[in-house]
This record gives C-alpha cells, structure tokens and sequence, in this order.
C-alpha cells in the first residue's frame, strides 16, 4: 500500500511539475532569432482573456488581439510590412497590463516599459 502511494504521489507532482513548465510566468515578447521580422509572444491566459495591442510611436493603433482564456499561448505576429522604426505593445490581463517598447531596424530591441508615451 506505501509502495502504491508513492508512485501515485510521485506521478501526481511529475504531471502537475510538466503542467506548469509550459505555463508562461508573464507575458514575455521577443524577436525570433531566425526570422528578423517576426515577433513572438509568450503568455498564460488561464483565468483571464488577454488582449494585445500593438501601436505606433505616435499612439496609432496598428493591430489588437484577444485572446481567450484558459490557454497557453505562444503567438507569432509578422511585422515586416512595418517601417523600421519604434512600435509599442500592450499586454493587458485583468488588471495586470504589461508595455513593450519594440524598435525594429537594423538592431532589433525590444525592452519592458512602466507606461506609454502618448497615453
């Protein structure tokens, strides 16, 4: 019966342990090394809907995205249509909201910001 338990609960801890490595701890947004020109986000909607928006440096809006609840995302967006230049990115969850400061050009940065320009 010990012997039993054990496994069970050493089988439990290993599937809840694989569950949650996929989980994004927050939103993380980056250039994808091999294609220049494409982003990826990386997110965890488990309780809440997540919305992003992605805007010019002057605050026009470029493209907004919801994205359902209960998933583990890991989305690509094509950004080569864009001028080099800076772009900004909103992640919004709840009452969480993230922003990223993307600057497309011969260097590809992209750093978190505590808050918009234009807003």
């Amino acid at each position: 019966m010990k012997t039993f338990l054990k496994k069970n609960i050493c089988l439990i801890a290993l599937v809840l342990f694989a569950n949650l490595s996929f989980a994004y701890p927050s939103p993380k947004l980056m250039f994808k090394d091999e294609k220049p020109n494409t982003l990826v986000l990386k997110v965890t909607a488990l309780e809440n809907a997540i919305q992003v928006v992605m805007q010019n440096e002057k605050g026009d809006l470029l493209f907004t995205e919801t994205l359902s609840k209960g998933y583990v995302y890991k989305k690509t967006y094509d950004i080569a249509d864009l001028e080099n230049g800076v772009y900004y990115t909103k992640v919004v969850e709840g009452s969480n909201v993230m922003f990223f400061k993307v600057e497309k050009g011969e260097k590809n940065t992209i750093v978190e910001v505590e808050k918009l320009p234009f807003e």
